[in-house]
């Protein structure tokens, strides 16, 4: 976990001092509690919708996207969250990594959000963000729009989205800024 302000080695909670700070934190209500969804098992997308659809839109969700989709609709987990009076931001997953988290998360305290971890990263329109670490490339490229990769398939996929004349900036954040700059 990591404490707010901290930007340090996240912090293990099979401390029992560490987890004691994190619930006296929940606690206190100074800091809200949010799961950074690991973004290799989501998937990200923007979903604009007509007003007709709208009265239904949380119903009718999983199968406006059923397309998009190899798994079957049943075997996934939606979330969604409002972009504007017609737009959706969509969050997916296996139904089956949701309950593998829930388990996982079970003795914590109560969760405030869950927000997939590329939609963490600091953002402005018409910016590409990358976050470089040793074992995952994390992208932020939309309100709604992101994802993470190994860093060996990273270089291909940045390289295209470069590219793109939606993008004015490029901000790279790493340890190892030079390196991950190239």
């Amino acid at each position: 976990w990591y404490p707010p302000g901290n930007s340090d080695s996240p912090r293990p909670l099979a401390d029992e001092a560490e987890l004691a700070q994190l619930e006296s934190l929940a606690s206190s209500r100074r800091a809200a509690l949010v799961f950074a969804a690991p973004g290799g098992e989501l998937s990200l997308r923007e979903l604009d919708f007509t007003r007709a659809e709208k009265r239904h839109i949380g119903k009718s969700l999983p199968f406006l996207l059923e397309e998009e989709f190899a798994a079957d609709i049943d075997e996934l987990h939606f979330a969604a969250r409002s972009l504007g009076p017609l737009r959706l931001g969509v969050a997916t997953c296996s139904r089956s990594c949701m309950e593998h988290w829930q388990q996982l998360l079970a003795a914590l305290p109560p969760l405030t959000r869950w927000l997939p971890e590329a939609l963490l990263l600091p953002w402005q329109a018409d910016e590409l963000v990358v976050v470089v670490e040793r074992d995952v490339v994390v992208v932020r490229y939309g309100l709604n729009q992101g994802f993470s990769i190994e860093p060996e398939l990273a270089p291909t996929l940045l390289a295209a989205l470069a590219q793109s004349s939606e993008f004015t900036a490029v901000i790279v954040y790493s340890s190892e800024q030079g390196a991950a700059s190239a």
